[in-house]
């Protein structure tokens, strides 16, 4: 894999202004970015022959923590030939547990994805119907929901956005990926090469 780039930012609380209904809010302060050239001397993704060869989401939790404390992290991933960038967040407040967080979606969105599912629910449910006066009803349904929105271009945009903007997977995710788990101790490779004392994960357990 060739390089990548790595925004890292911490969440920070900060007063606001005196006018303002909340006296603290969070402010995200970059803390490091790992740039092209330096990202093999972390992730074994791009070099598992140098540096830290961190291989999971386990062991690059660990590194935020041991570099720059407990706390709320922010990651945008950028890789050359990209399109875009890749979001991650990770709350590692705990100091023997961490976890990936979902991003959340915004209102706009959530309302996309619903009419979506309806949407094709929808037209499952017509294409195995039998009975003429159901189909009707269905067909009228979906009209309506192809008036309330271009449902058809929107499924098709979103298709085509997942081909061009794969993620960009930087270590392997530790599954459940939005649960709590335990840190991991990085630095440490298995090969043929090196003692029977340092061991691979079980593979069955992860997913990139």
């Amino acid at each position: 894999m060739s390089g990548v780039r790595v925004r890292i930012q911490r969440a920070t609380l900060v007063r606001t202004n005196p006018n303002s209904k909340y006296e603290w809010r969070t402010d995200w302060k970059t803390v490091r970015v790992i740039d092209y050239g330096e990202s093999g001397d972390i992730f074994a993704c791009v070099d598992a022959e140098r540096g830290l060869g961190i291989q999971t989401d386990a062991q690059f939790a660990k590194w935020l923590v041991d570099n720059f404390g407990l706390g709320r992290y922010i990651l945008n991933i950028w890789k050359k030939k990209y399109r875009g960038f890749t979001f991650m967040m990770f709350d590692c407040r705990k100091a023997d547990r961490f976890c990936q967080v979902m991003k959340e979606k915004s209102k706009r969105r959530r309302e996309k994805d619903e009419l979506v599912r309806e949407f094709r629910t929808k037209k499952r449910e017509l294409e195995r119907s039998d009975d003429e006066s159901e189909k009707e009803t269905l067909k009228g349904e979906l009209e309506d929901i192809e008036e309330m929105a271009e449902i058809e271009e929107i499924i098709d945009l979103d298709e085509e956005e997942k081909k061009i903007r794969p993620r960009i997977k930087i270590f392997k995710n530790t599954l459940p990926i939005y649960k709590e788990h335990e840190y991991e101790e990085y630095g440490i490779r298995s090969s043929s090469s090196q003692s029977n004392t340092t061991s691979q994960p079980k593979q069955s357990i992860w997913r990139i």
